[in-house]
């Protein structure tokens, strides 16, 4: 909730009428299956966000010698580590809030798709505005 880009994204959504579901991770401890998913698409490089506090404070001789098995579980106990915010967009993935993504998601809008669901993070519906 403190991730100033989930609040611009969120604020984003509500102005363009955009309902969506928020999760958040420390409160509701992330899913391993969804988790893996994540790892699977956006590899632990990316996902991992190296501009927050607790990644800066992470021994640096760790960061240079982090593998897989190793960011996943750092990720499952440190989730203010992973990038925000991950939309789920159709079978699309975003991560990260940027122009790019916005355009991707605008695309969505575009053609009111009704989005499925995804065990553990919700899902994204657009309001039908006539």
């Amino acid at each position: 909730m403190d991730s100033h880009a989930c609040r611009k994204a969120q604020s984003w959504m509500m102005v363009r009428g955009i309902s969506f579901n928020f999760i958040d991770l420390h409160s509701c401890p992330i899913d391993d299956s969804l988790l893996d998913e994540w790892l699977d698409r956006f590899g632990w490089r990316r996902l991992i966000d190296k501009r927050t506090a607790a990644w800066r404070h992470y021994a640096p001789d760790l960061q240079n010698d982090l593998v897989l098995p190793d960011a996943r579980s750092l990720l499952r106990e440190r989730p203010e580590m992973i990038k925000m915010p991950i939309i789920q967009a159709g079978e699309n993935w975003l991560l990260g809030w940027n122009a790019p993504n916005k355009v991707r998601l605008l695309g969505q809008i575009q053609y009111r798709l009704r989005l499925p669901e995804h065990p553990g993070l919700g899902h994204i519906s657009f309001n039908q505005r006539e």
